[in-house]
Formats: C-alpha cells, sequence, structure tokens
C-alpha cells in the first residue's frame, strides 16, 4: 500500500535570520532558538524546510530597548542648611523612571520616581544617588556629594533694668554654624567694642528704654545670620508727688540729695531706696 504524506507534516529544517548585530545562541535550524540581541531591532524570520522545499516564512518585527543612560548631573544645593527643604533634579529621559536616595536622617518629600524631588535636609553628609530605570533594568547611576552647613543661633540675654547712666553687662552666645556676633542699637557705647560678645553697654543720659540687638556672622555654605534681641529700661528718676508736703532734690540725684519736711509734731523716720527698690538709707 502506498501512502502519501503531505510535505507539511514532514517539515525537516526551520532557518531562522535575526536583525543585524544581533547573535543566534542555539537551535538553528530547529523550531525555537535563542539569541543574543544587539542594539538594533528589525526582524526575526523562521523559514520551514523540507526535501519539498522552503515554506512560507513567518517574520516576528522587534524592537531594541535598551539600558536607560546615566542621569545628567543633579541639581541642587550641595551645602544646604540643615533643617531646610530643597529641590534636586535631573533631566527627564522618555520612558524612564529614577529612584532618589539621599544621606541618613533626610526625608523626601515630593517626586517619587520622577526626575525631580524635594527633600527635608539633615546635618548628616553624604551622597544624593538617582537610579535610572526602566523595562530593561536599571543603568548606571547618578551621585551628587552633600555636606550640609549648621544654622548659626544667638542668645542676646534677659532684658533688664538699670538706673540712668548706670552701664550694663551683656552676655551674649553664638552656636550652630556661627563663630562671632556684633551688638547694635541705642545711643550708647559698647565696651571694649561692638564684636565682644560678654561687652558693658553704657546707655546715653537722653536715653529711657532702648533695644540691643545680636546679629551673628553670615556661616559657611546656604545658613543666613540670625538674630536675638534684648531690651533694657533705664529708669530716669522718681515721679515727684505734687500733692505732697514733702519735697526732694535734686531728682534724679546720684551723690547727694535734699528731703524739705515741714514742721511736724513728734519724730519723723525716713527711709530711702533707689529706684531699683534697694534700701539707702534708713533713720
Amino acid at each position: 500500500r502506498h501512502l502519501t504524506i503531505p510535505c507539511e507534516m514532514c517539515i525537516r529544517d526551520s532557518t531562522w535570520t535575526v536583525p543585524a548585530g544581533w547573535n543566534i545562541t542555539a537551535g538553528q535550524n530547529s523550531n525555537s532558538i535563542t539569541a543574543t540581541a544587539g542594539t538594533t531591532g528589525g526582524n526575526i524570520t523562521v523559514t520551514p524546510s523540507n526535501t519539498c522545499g522552503n515554506g512560507t516564512a513567518s517574520t516576528l518585527t522587534v524592537v531594541v530597548t535598551s539600558l536607560p543612560a546615566q542621569p545628567s548631573a543633579i541639581v541642587g544645593d550641595a551645602t544646604p542648611c540643615a533643617g531646610s527643604e530643597e529641590a534636586y533634579s535631573v533631566t527627564q529621559d522618555a520612558g524612564t523612571t529614577y529612584t532618589w536616595t539621599f544621606p541618613s536622617g533626610w526625608s523626601q518629600t515630593s517626586g517619587t520616581n520622577t526626575n525631580s524631588v524635594t527633600a527635608t535636609t539633615s546635618g548628616t553628609s553624604g551622597n544624593i544617588v538617582v537610579t535610572p530605570s526602566n523595562g530593561c533594568g536599571n543603568g548606571t547611576a547618578q551621585t551628587l556629594t552633600i555636606t550640609p552647613s549648621l544654622p548659626a543661633t544667638v542668645d542676646a540675654g534677659i532684658d533688664q533694668t538699670v538706673n540712668q547712666s548706670q552701664p550694663v553687662t551683656l552676655n551674649g552666645t553664638v552656636s550652630g554654624g556661627a563663630s562671632s556676633a556684633t551688638w547694635s542699637g541705642g545711643l550708647g557705647t559698647f565696651t571694649p567694642n561692638a564684636t565682644t560678645l560678654n561687652v558693658t553697654y553704657t546707655p546715653d543720659v537722653t536715653e529711657s528704654d532702648v533695644t540691643l540687638y545680636l546679629t551673628s556672622d553670615d556661616p559657611a555654605g546656604s545658613c543666613g545670620t540670625a538674630i536675638d534681641s534684648m531690651h533694657i529700661t533705664i529708669i530716669t528718676g522718681i515721679a515727684v508727688n505734687e500733692n505732697s508736703a514733702i519735697s526732694v532734690y535734686p531728682n534724679p540725684a546720684s551723690d547727694e540729695l535734699f528731703i524739705n519736711i515741714p514742721d511736724a509734731d513728734g519724730k519723723v523716720f525716713v527711709t530711702l531706696v533707689n529706684s531699683i527698690g534697694e534700701l539707702v538709707l534708713s533713720e
């Protein structure tokens, strides 16, 4: 008995072609191959054949997607002030997402998987790293080295109350990123000078109240100056009671004071205190 088998039932070979730059690593002349992709796309074609000849080829068009390119240089402040919110960015490439990492203690506040982010800084130095990715995987990361600066702090001290022309001892302090500070305000004089933290201020004779300011130097990096103030209340004299029969002069007084007391029966007791309540005389 003679049997005829259709040609399509006896395919012996499958010949594969791949785009330029590709390399077939296994399976040529079979129904399944593996290949290393090149950098360009094109057509993958498989042509069946047997003793009858070649059959109709099948084609698959492929598009090659490469790993994303390394991002551009990171744009943003490399010496931010600790505690500030800062913005950082790279140029956007189509089809690419971005993963950001920051130094310890920093907190990313916006821009998840985007080319532009904001973050709240800490005082910790380190690297900001942005890694690009697409369907092929992760590309080469970009890095920016960060050295935060500390904000300046100043303290001008507590408010004080003094007599007229009485020198005032000031005790200013600085910390953080500040290394020095300068006093300002008032019409009086600073001794030895206004750039000394622990200084003596002598009010002008015309001053009754004065506010003094202590301003830090400008720290390195992005942090600005800091300023604090203190108030001096200057007592210029004791108010005269116009209805009193007793007269006191001069007012104010420093070395010598006269008290005029009208004639009175019996003894008169005098208690004298200064403008800040300290006992001066009692008899």
